[in-house]
């Protein structure tokens, strides 16, 4: 009997307004992009019964047999991606730990940037900074890559700027920036200084430092979002360095999958750029729905729904109104992909956490 073939495996968490994306690659290894799962709380539990959370996560690696992940990333310093990722990590080996460079330096990850600091100095982990181009993993023999498109000069330059100007009045932003790679975590460490809890005036946009990520598997492309913003994605579209191989098109990267931008209702994706990054079809997958702060708005997805691009939620925003939105919840999703490009989506998943029923 022949062996199956190898696949690309996507679990999409159900994590309220947060990401967790657990991958496993063709070749059997794991990795972890994101973590946002709070850690049990009796009160919580109740109040957001049909969200996962990091002790879920944890066993299920325990189910697996996983002691082990190959790579770790960080796509941007936001809590509802980061909060969680300690709790899983620091029983954790991790071979490769990707994010921007600096982007640790927040207050609120100390725990997790002295973790991955003691890891690389052990020589047990090794950091990747992450720019357009990055290549942060590879299995040639399947010919599975993954690589980040993002962020880019522009977006590093474009939060730094935003920042001098708000520590330091309008005209910080005329403040020379030369290599915006190594000034990103000496300004969020200025930021951090200027006061514990940022105003809203103050608050950084670090949906600017978002890692879009695509994931190349023979013929099958599968892009992961982040939070990326629009100027991002606009930026990306008409970038010619798109392409990540020297005999690669733009055409030849539309992905069969997509992770929308978790926040996506006003600033994410804009629809008339879907066909330049999608193929005909493809499968669209956000963790929640219907919540205008956190998450794709019922326009949007409609929006990608009507241009036949069929969308799958992990599940309702816990913020939401009761009758906001109706859209059901799926679950844990788990997604397959063949290096042929085939896509099958199992939201019936062992280990899955929500109840469909709850959120119509």
């Amino acid at each position: 009997m022949a062996s199956p073939r190898p696949t690309f495996e996507l679990y999409l968490w159900p994590a309220g307004d947060c990401d967790c994306l657990l991958l496993k690659t063709p070749g059997g290894r794991w990795g972890l992009i994101d973590c946002g799962l709070s850690s049990l709380n009796p009160k919580l539990r109740e109040q957001e019964r049909v969200w996962a959370m990091v002790e879920d996560l944890k066993t299920f690696l325990a189910q697996q047999n996983i002691t082990r992940l190959a790579f770790v990333q960080l796509s941007h310093p936001e809590l509802d991606h980061a909060k969680g990722m300690y709790q899983v990590l620091k029983e954790m080996e991790f071979e490769v730990f990707c994010t921007v460079s600096g982007a640790l330096n927040r207050n609120s990850l100390t725990k997790l940037k002295e973790l991955v600091e003691d890891r690389v100095a052990e020589g047990r982990t090794r950091f990747l900074g992450a720019t357009r181009g990055l290549s942060f993993w590879q299995e040639p023999e399947h010919q599975f890559e993954l690589v980040a498109l993002g962020p880019g000069q522009r977006d590093l330059t474009a939060f730094v700027v935003s920042l001098q100007r708000k520590l330091y009045g309008p005209n910080g932003g005329a403040m020379p920036v030369a290599d915006p790679v190594k000034q990103v975590g000496p300004i969020i460490e200025e930021t951090e200084l200027h006061t514990a809890k940022p105003s809203e005036t103050l608050k950084p946009s670090y949906n600017r430092l978002s890692i879009i990520t695509l994931a190349l598997f023979g013929e099958a492309r599968i892009l992961l979002g982040a939070d990326a913003l629009t100027f991002s994605w606009c930026d990306l579209a008409k970038s010619p360095n798109f392409s990540v191989s020297a005999s690669a098109n733009q055409s030849d990267l539309r992905a069969q999958v997509i992770k929308l931008p978790h926040h996506g209702a006003t600033d994410g994706l804009p629809l008339e750029l879907a066909p330049v990054f999608l193929q005909e079809k493809a499968e669209a997958l956000v963790s929640s729905s219907g919540h205008g702060f956190a998450s794709p708005s019922a326009e949007v997805l409609d929006g990608f729904t009507a241009r036949g691009y069929p969308v799958y939620c992990t599940g309702r925003s816990a913020w939401c109104p009761e009758l906001a939105v109706g859209r059901a919840c799926t679950g844990l999703n788990q997604v397959i992909v063949a290096s042929d490009g085939r896509v099958t989506i199992d939201s019936e998943k062992q280990g899955r956490m929500t109840h469909p029923g709850k959120c119509r």
